[in-house]
């Protein structure tokens, strides 16, 4: 009977180490977004944000349209952090070295343009910069995928 047991408890644990090492990291996706006042695609490939993030953009910055230039899906587990790059002159780094909270930091050209910390469980984190009177970028992070 003991030796049946043992048998189960070793089945049993050889069984759920497997379903707990493959615990998915918090996946995020960052996008790269340019506001303008222009009708048509600010360069090849752009491509309108979805409604959900237009509704957050419009009434807080001026453009009337908002453009997705690149879009990069990023698994992260917490304790650690990663940089992308979104274009040339474009990266962001993604810090989920402090518990409970998620820094973005905003690059361009290689120097930082802004850093904001919010709870690890905030579903968007948005940071910008103006690059010229005619157009903004933006920096997005979020937990939930964006529409098409």
């Amino acid at each position: 009977m003991t030796r049946l047991l043992y048998l189960t408890l070793l089945a049993t644990m050889g069984l759920l180490a497997p379903l707990a090492a493959e615990k998915p990291s918090p996946t995020h996706y960052v996008q790269l977004v340019r506001g303008t006042d222009n009708e048509k695609p600010p360069e090849t490939g752009a491509k309108a944000v979805g409604p959900k993030l237009t509704k957050r953009l419009q009434p807080v910055f001026r453009w009337k349209n908002y453009w997705e230039v690149n879009r990069v899906e990023v698994s992260l587990e917490p304790g650690k952090k990663s940089k992308v790059r979104l274009s040339k002159q474009h990266e962001v780094e993604i810090d989920l070295s402090t518990a409970g909270k998620r820094t973005v930091r905003f690059y361009q050209d290689g120097k930082l343009v802004s850093t904001s910390t919010h709870p690890s469980g905030e579903t968007l984190t948005i940071q910008g910069e103006n690059s010229s009177p005619d157009s903004a970028w933006f920096i997005v992070v979020r937990r939930d995928k964006p529409k098409e």
